[in-house]
């Protein structure tokens, strides 16, 4: 199974740190209510947007993993993981470059593709927060 986590770097957590201390006690939910509908949602389509595709084909053949919905994802407090669905697990050889695929270099879309938008999900993290705060006053 191939899986990747979204985990907050340290110069990011200073910055919503002063941002859920204006908000107040309500915060963590905002936070995970934007990982919840937004954020895990641009992190999958930025990975499924570097997937491989084999270009096979044969009669029975099911959908290739980027024209399917190879992925889910599974919620934390403040967090998210996603991990290829049962069927899509293959993803994992290429991406680790392992099995068939170890003469290959590591693809490794996972990283690559939720490093690609970290800075948009505590980008509309913060605006959320933002949004909130001025929802309040």
């Amino acid at each position: 199974m191939s899986s990747v986590n979204f985990q907050i770097k340290q110069e990011d957590i200073i910055r919503l740190q002063e941002a859920m201390t204006k908000f107040g006690d309500e915060s963590e939910n905002v936070i995970n209510d934007y990982l919840m509908g937004i954020g895990a949602n641009i992190g999958v389509r930025a990975i499924t947007l570097l997937l491989p595709t084999s270009g096979r084909t044969w009669k029975g053949k099911g959908k290739p993993a980027k024209s399917g919905n190879p992925f889910q994802s599974d919620f934390v407090n403040l967090g998210f993981s996603i991990r290829s669905k049962k069927k899509y697990n293959y993803l994992y050889f290429p991406d680790q470059g392992v099995g068939t695929s170890l003469k290959n270099n590591p693809l490794e879309f996972m990283d690559r593709g939720l490093d690609k938008v970290y800075d948009d999900i505590v980008d509309g993290l913060l605006k959320s927060l933002k949004i909130k705060i001025e929802e309040e006053l």
